[in-house]
């Protein structure tokens, strides 16, 4: 991907690099913003929530999956299940998937390189007049953005409820409930 500044990049929910491009920001469906940091507390810190996600992610691995997607996306999984050891990582792809709706894999790397990407740090890039993707960025620092293109990222949703360019988490109905297992 392409590392521009922050003066390269408007403000995040603006136009992006061009007049035509928008950067999605991360909302649940009522438009709150999404509270990343704990989510992976709950994951962490909550022992049934932790059990319930590895034993579905170790049963969707075990047991196969089918992929609800169109031929160019189940296309370019193939590929990279042939290029990279896709056995080791599909734990955490699923894990990523239930605890934050979403998991990004890039795929820009050599064929030992596959690599996870935080989905905090990570937005979908759309045309404003379309809603066609155009790729993703990832937001590592206020002064640092790493641009990819649609065919450099594989991304999985999870709970992907109607038009939507991002997936839901499976804690995020439950938040409130598990957010006092905390205190």
């Amino acid at each position: 991907g392409q590392i521009l500044t922050d003066t390269e990049l408007k403000p995040l929910g603006t136009y992006s690099r061009n007049s035509n491009e928008y950067i999605v920001p991360h909302t649940t469906t009522d438009n709150r913003a999404i509270p990343w940091k704990l989510l992976k507390d709950i994951f962490v810190r909550v022992p049934v929530v932790a059990n319930a996600i590895n034993n579905t992610s170790d049963f969707a691995v075990q047991a196969g999956y089918e992929l609800d997607t169109s031929d160019d996306a189940r296309k370019k999984i193939k590929k990279c299940e042939d290029e990279h050891n896709f056995e080791l990582i599909q734990d955490n792809i699923f894990n990523q998937m239930q605890i934050f709706g979403n998991c990004y894999l890039s795929t820009n790397r050599t064929a030992s390189e596959a690599k996870l990407l935080p989905p905090d740090t990570m937005y979908v890039i759309v045309d404003k007049n379309e809603g066609k993707l155009l790729g993703y960025v990832q937001i590592v620092s206020s002064d640092r953005k790493i641009y990819f293109k649609p065919d450099e990222i594989i991304h999985f949703k999870w709970n992907d409820i109607g038009i939507n360019f991002y997936g839901s988490s499976d804690i995020l109905p439950v938040l409130s409930t598990l957010t006092k297992m905390l205190n």
